[in-house]
């Protein structure tokens, strides 16, 4: 039995070698031509069907701010291969249990606030989750926050957080944005006056994949189905 030599072994998936071994060179018969053209069809399908079963996410970094001076107004700067571009944001303190003591980002004083993320390659990568903690005041006030997340400039997805929805400091993953491919993450937080200074979140620990991978065009679906579809017309009409 001869195996096809299209590419090296070493480079070609299991799955797919299946499908390219035992193929004999065949005379141009009319039935031999229909196999050949059978033979295309399901290497089409099993070619695409195998990027459609890739996994989408592996991996994830956390954005920490720890490495950063405590700031007021903070510039911005990069961690882990993303840049971080603020506007009239700080470096604050985060959490603070016993002698230790965590960094995070917030507003200045009085002035809405946003924090730009995007992969320094430019790339797509994946929002998980993050850590927020409502801070100032001493009336009630509420605290908000908007998360909107864009791939070529369109909007993929946004979610509102409110510190009544839980006033803890605690981990926030919108199902609207969470595990969705996108090249640019805007964290906004808007001023809200109150007594003693307004209200605020502190956020600290964004988790972001970069490991996105490449979702399947339609195209590339439609491709697996017809090659399926036409196959199994086939084997009926053989049958018959």
């Amino acid at each position: 039995m001869a195996a096809c030599d299209a590419q090296p072994a070493g480079s070609r998936s299991p799955a797919l070698s299946i499908l390219l071994i035992h193929l004999e060179p065949l005379e141009p018969t009319d039935m031999n031509r229909k196999l050949l053209a059978n033979r295309k069809l399901l290497a089409a399908a099993a070619v695409a069907l195998l990027g459609i079963a890739s996994p989408s996410w592996a991996g994830s970094i956390t954005i920490d701010f720890d490495g950063f001076s405590f700031a007021s107004p903070w510039g911005g700067g990069a961690e882990d291969g993303f840049q971080l571009t603020p506007v009239n944001g700080q470096i604050a303190l985060g959490e603070q249990s016993g002698t230790t003591i965590t960094k995070g980002f917030t507003n200045v004083p009085q002035a809405d606030t946003s924090l730009t993320i995007t992969e320094e390659n430019q790339t797509p990568f994946s929002f998980l989750d993050l850590r927020a903690i409502k801070s100032g005041g001493s009336d009630g006030g509420e605290a908000v926050m908007t998360l909107e997340g864009f791939l070529n400039n369109v909007l993929v997805g946004s979610f509102t957080f409110k510190s009544s929805d839980n006033i803890d400091f605690q981990t926030v993953g919108p199902d609207s944005l969470n595990n969705k491919a996108i090249d640019r993450l805007v964290v906004r937080l808007p001023y809200i006056p109150g007594t003693g200074g307004g209200y605020y979140f502190i956020l600290d620990n964004i988790r972001l994949d970069p490991d996105v991978a490449a979702v399947p065009e339609p195209g590339t679906l439609a491709l697996a189905l017809a090659g399926l579809a036409g196959l199994g017309l086939s084997r009926r009409r053989r049958a018959g």
